[in-house]
């Protein structure tokens, strides 16, 4: 057989088998020989002269409407998406179903594709739009952008069918419920892309498609080749009001400014979205089936009937409301911010008001699914195998997920999770909502019978996330950070599962040993004196896990209270009696110490001395002595003293060493709080600001802020653990067992009876990332801030107020005053990109940048230090 023969036999004889091979296959709707079959399509096509009897196989691949014959048809784009039809096809291109043959089970995408020399090219433009957008709610993903041969293509997700094709479906009238439901999404959609600083200006039907698969019932925002930048996100200029333009959009759904050559802005978004929600309700819009010479005199016949049917007249019939609606929307300025809240209230209020249920039923759930004949801008998915389209799941009307359920809802979450860490950078750091935003969101009943969980995955962006402060983004830097991490998150999922309560040793063996074992390596770790350490002080001292470090400071100052009343009982002269005792006492912290120190003290009905600082913020030992001196001779007892390491205005570290020699002498409790900094201790660079932790009592720092331990994980050393066993002892029979007194119990040393399993946070974080990881994390951390300091340092229009030690750097506006300072901040606030919280120091008005996120790197300090700036800029300063 000649060579060339042969290369053309091969491919064609690997073809016929391939296609026996698969008819001898199993069928199933899900699979995936299906794929195959295509993939062989592809290669076959790809050999050579095998590409026509392939074509006439396969589904074709058409050309672009715009191309002529003799152009080239594309059939792969980025070198892996390959065409398989056409899906849609609209005035700025065609649209097609692809699959990436580089992804496991052949993913299918949606392909935009238009000719690079088009009269008016718009992909490029509409890609940089999609960017810009990247990371919002009902927005589509965009996976791959070029040229590919005469063309540009944009990749993008498959989604399913359009609102227009659903209306069809459900022969051109959806019910209230549908179109109410339908509405909060919608002005949710037009409110980000507001957000991101665009206006769409072609607001229809066809451009709200549905999800597919388990996003079935969340809508999308598609087609931006006509959006426009109506505000300069840099500067905050909105665009200049102009009239003279020509109409922009679809004449049924253009707002009347729109008609009448007026510039547009978001007030004319809200006024089309108003006209579609008519569509629906209604069927149709009056001035629709309008005849006209031409389309100049169709659109002026549209304009005009607008223009002479009042709201009240277009809305009759109908809830008041979507005239309530109309007439905001009409009413706003050419430059004024919709209140979106407001107007998603109106008909989540009517929503709730007509007694129905927010569960994602809508009018089309009733038909079966089937694919839909795709629109101009239409992509298609099909549902997750045996779950019918839109419906409900069978559920167990007893427990409500069986395990199979359970993997599939876990999944979902997981996949979710991941993609809300890694997109958090795209969210606004503050919510925009108002007090009791929630209430209207949700029924105010529970359930009768149980949802999918669909339903409840749905309803996180929907109701939760608009009222989520993203403490976790990159562009947070208020507070100080709460600690997260893949490991710790994967822990707290096995503590939930385990579900003990841990209040005995017998409860669950394993809960009460491993947080021994961790918090002793823990300790290690920040190099603790032995007598904190269980192992190391024969079971004397130990550690234990705490919610935060405002009950690790009650816990010790009861504590201390207990120890002195029994101390006071037994050496003082008679008459002391304990309510004598107690009505004398007196504890000290430094006026720099936390606000929960000066609570607990208020919790254990002692008075509270707060000593003033140095000039560098630290309490020091004269001054203490000075103080509990002065409260001895007026007969008062001193019990206890807090001593800050890293203070929350601004991580300013009291001198330990002085601290500890005056309570030693005095016989005094010393409590070290070190909630944020004690984390870094783990470096020896910052060891030093220790010195002095041999003399103290009890200390506590949080690893859920600053060691990559998610909330809650407060972590509480006690030299003598019998003292606080002492003080919170009750011993009721059904607690009792065979191994009482050999081994902890952790009830007698906290507050609350039960705990959860929070050491396997600690135990997954410190094996997945070991000390040097950790380590690293908190230099790396201090390097930003520093950063930061140094950025304030250059710019002769700011001040730092305070040394930066670790993570946290004080500033404000130099020679300004305190009320220009705080106008300073709100308006940094107000714009939504990052978020900082002031303090007061010294009578002062300062403002903290704390470095906060794992995510965050020198772009993002770079990024708010531009936000500072350009407001700076803006005011004037």
């Amino acid at each position: 057989m000649p060579a060339a023969a042969g290369s053309r036999f091969l491919p064609r004889l690997f073809f016929f088998l391939a296609i026996i091979v698969f008819l001898s296959l199993p069928s199933s709707p899900s699979s995936p020989y299906e794929y195959l079959l295509v993939v062989i399509f592809m290669a076959y096509r790809i050999s050579g002269r095998g590409a026509r009897m392939a074509a006439a196989a396969a589904p074709p691949v058409e050309a672009p409407a715009s191309s002529s014959r003799a152009d080239e048809v594309v059939v792969v784009v980025a070198g892996r998406y390959h065409l398989v039809r056409k899906i849609g096809s609209g005035s700025f291109g065609d649209i097609y179903l692809a699959y990436n043959i580089n992804r496991e089970g052949l993913e299918e995408v949606a392909v935009k594709i238009e000719k690079k020399k088009a009269r008016y090219p718009q992909l490029v433009f509409e890609n940089k739009v999609y960017t810009a957008l990247q990371g919002g709610i009902g927005i589509p993903r965009i996976h791959s952008f070029g040229q590919e041969g005469d063309y540009n293509f944009l990749v993008m997700d498959l989604l399913g069918s359009s609102l227009e094709e659903l209306f069809n479906t459900c022969s051109r009238r959806f019910s209230m419920k549908t179109v109410l439901m339908l509405a909060d999404q919608m002005i949710a959609r037009v409110e980000y892309i507001h957000s991101k600083n665009f206006i769409h200006r072609d607001i229809k039907p066809d451009n709200f498609l549905m999800g597919g698969g388990r996003h079935s019932s969340r809508l999308y925002l598609i087609d931006f080749g006509l959006a426009k930048k109506y505000r300069d996100p840099r500067m905050g200029q909105h665009i200049s009001y102009r009239e003279n333009k020509n109409l922009t959009g679809t004449a049924r759904y253009a707002s009347i400014n729109a008609h009448v050559g007026i510039e547009q802005s978001r007030r004319d978004d809200m006024e089309s979205l108003g006209y579609l929600l008519m569509y629906f309700v209604r069927g149709g819009l009056p001035w629709q089936g309008l005849k006209a010479a031409g389309k100049k005199q169709k659109y002026e016949k549209i304009a005009e009937k607008k223009m002479t049917t009042p709201f009240e007249v277009l809305c009759k019939g109908y809830p008041p409301e979507f005239a309530y609606y109309f007439n905001y929307c009409r009413g706003l300025r050419f430059e004024e911010t919709p209140d979106y809240m407001y107007l998603r209230k109106l008909f989540l209020v009517l929503f709730r008001s007509l007694g129905h249920q927010y569960d994602y039923n809508f009018d089309w759930n009733k038909f079966e699914y089937k694919a839909v004949a795709p629109s101009s801008t239409a992509h298609q998915q099909s549902a997750p195998p045996n779950v019918p389209y839109g419906g409900r799941l069978k559920i167990n009307p007893h427990f409500g997920m069986d395990s199979e359920t359970f993997l599939k809802f876990g999944e979902a979450m997981l996949k979710y999770i991941t993609e809300y860490t890694d997109n958090i950078r795209e969210r606004r750091v503050l919510p925009t909502v108002s007090p009791g935003y929630l209430r209207p969101l949700i029924p105010s009943s529970p359930p009768d019978e149980g949802e999918p969980w669909q339903n409840i995955m749905a309803d996180i962006e929907r109701v939760i996330m608009p009222g989520v402060t993203h403490w976790n983004s990159p562009h947070f830097h208020a507070y100080y950070p709460t600690a997260n991490s893949y490991p710790a998150l994967v822990a707290d999922m096995l503590s939930s599962a385990i579900g003990c309560v841990g209040f005995t040793w017998i409860a669950s063996p394993s809960c009460t040993e491993l947080e021994i074992v961790m918090m002793d390596w823990l300790g290690k770790m920040v190099h603790l004196p032995d007598k904190f350490l269980t192992v190391e002080s024969r079971g004397v001292g130990g550690g234990m896990i705490q919610g935060t470090a405002s009950e690790a400071n009650l816990l010790t100052l009861l504590t201390a209270r207990t120890r002195m009343v029994k101390y006071c009982k037994n050496n003082r002269k008679p008459g002391y009696d304990e309510t004598t005792i107690l009505g004398r006492l007196v504890a000290y912290a430094s006026d720099q110490a936390h606000s929960s120190v000066e609570r607990a003290g208020l919790l254990a009905g002692v008075k509270m001395n707060l000593i003033k600082t140095d000039d560098i913020l630290e309490m020091r030992g004269d001054a203490l002595k000075f103080a509990i001196r002065r409260d001895k001779a007026k007969g008062l007892i001193p019990f206890y003293v807090v001593a800050t390491l890293g203070s929350t205005n601004t991580c300013a570290f009291d001198k330990l060493s002085e601290i500890g020699e005056v309570c030693a002498e005095e016989g005094v409790w010393l409590h070290v709080d070190a909630a944020y900094a004690g984390s870094a201790f783990i470096c020896e660079e910052f060891r030093h600001l220790m010195n002095g932790v041999e003399f103290a009592d009890s200390f506590n720092f949080n690893p859920h802020k600053w060691l990559l331990v998610n909330f809650d994980c407060s972590a509480l050393w006690i030299a003598n653990s019998k003292e606080i066993v002492d003080s919170f002892n009750v011993d009721p029979p059904c607690l009792r067992h065979a191994s009482n007194g050999l081994i902890q119990d952790f009830r007698h040393r906290e507050i609350p009876f039960g705990r959860r399993f929070r050491s396997l946070k600690l135990w997954f974080v410190m094996r997945i990332y070991g000390l040097k990881g950790l380590q690293e994390h908190i230099r790396g951390q201090t390097k930003l801030a520093h950063e930061f300091e140094k950025l304030v340092e250059k710019d002769a229009r700011f001040e730092l107020v305070a040394p930066v030690v670790m993570g946290l750097v004080c500033f404000r506006m130099k020679d300004k005053t305190n009320e220009e300072n705080g106008k300073f901040l709100n308006a940094i606030n107000g714009r939504g990109k990052i978020h900082l919280v002031s303090s007061h120091l010294h009578g002062k008005y300062i403002i903290r940048f704390a470095v906060c996120s794992t995510a965050t790197a020198s772009k993002d300090v770079a990024f708010a230090w531009k936000e500072i700036a350009d407001v700076a800029d803006q005011l004037g300063v």
